[in-house]
């Protein structure tokens, strides 16, 4: 789990899928997958801030919100 509510997001890789984008980094050690929105400039290798309380989470072995 993510403790701090402050983070760094690695970007891995972005989908594009139409009327979002979806990207896939690290943060804090932990596999995450965002939805952002297609206007979004970012890109793979960038590094963003993050903060936990302004994202929603999921347990990837429940689906349930963290």
């Amino acid at each position: 789990m993510i403790e701090e509510t402050q983070q760094t997001l690695r970007i891995d890789y972005v989908e594009p899928t139409g009327s979002d984008r979806f990207v896939n980094g690290t943060v804090g050690g932990q596999k995450v997958l965002a939805r952002i929105k297609r206007e979004s400039a970012a890109t793979a290798g960038e590094i963003l801030p993050w903060r936990l309380d302004d994202a929603v989470a999921f347990d990837i072995e429940t689906g349930k919100r963290i």
